[in-house]
């Protein structure tokens, strides 16, 4: 597998320039939508892993549903550190999570998760322990616990982060990160030190919809 040189991303040529991802999410321009749009149906469980090189990758299962579409949960995987940045923060978060979805009609849409430095994070943990032993997963655990039950989330159209950089992806990002010790960032991070987070790309006039957990 050939590592990405994100040091060389300005040379990554998308076939269209007018969705890209990631992008500054500023919360307070954002329509806000009173009906719940997002909802995980069936729990997520990791079931394999392994290194891209770049950054960790988990073999995923679970189901998510996106106004009435569902969702299957394929894939999860990290960015060291955030891609999207958040209204009021001038520093990016330390590590941002993407659970890569696709629906019957190939659609695709990613669940984005930002961590930031507070407690130890249980499912963290399990993640960490597999990584130590040879990226082996043993017994499947679950993901779902990483998705933050309060606060609010965005929603916008936005295209993959990574060559080919297609566009069309439907973008949930939660504005409320979940924590992770340091130990635990120190652990990713010496596995994984080079940063893979793209740079911010234009908005270009997209609406930003902001729901209540």
């Amino acid at each position: 597998m050939e590592k990405l040189d994100y040091k060389k991303q300005d040379l990554w040529q998308p076939e269209l320039k007018n969705i890209q991802s990631p992008i500054r999410l500023i919360g307070s321009d954002a329509e806000i939508i009173e009906k719940r749009a997002f909802e995980v149906t069936e729990n997520y469980f990791a079931m394999g892993m392994h290194s891209k090189i770049n950054n960790l990758s988990i073999l995923a299962q679970g189901q998510t549903e996106i106004d009435g579409r569902i969702y299957s949960l394929q894939e999860v995987h990290f960015h060291h550190v955030a891609e999207h940045g958040f209204e009021g923060e001038e520093e990016l978060r330390p590590l941002e999570i993407h659970f890569v979805h696709q629906n019957s009609l190939g659609q695709v849409a990613v669940v984005a998760v930002t961590m930031k430095i507070g407690k130890e994070n249980p499912v963290i943990q399990k993640v960490i322990a597999a990584m130590q032993d040879h990226y082996q997963i043993t017994e499947k655990f679950s993901l779902t616990e990483l998705i933050p039950t309060q606060g609010h989330y965005l929603r916008y159209l936005g295209s993959l982060t990574t060559p080919p950089l297609s566009e069309g992806v439907e973008w949930v990002v939660f504005e409320s990160p979940q924590e992770l010790s340091l130990k635990q960032l120190d652990q990713y991070v010496a596995a994984f030190p080079d940063h893979n987070n793209r740079k911010f790309q234009e908005i270009n006039g997209r609406t930003i919809q902001r729901f209540s957990i």
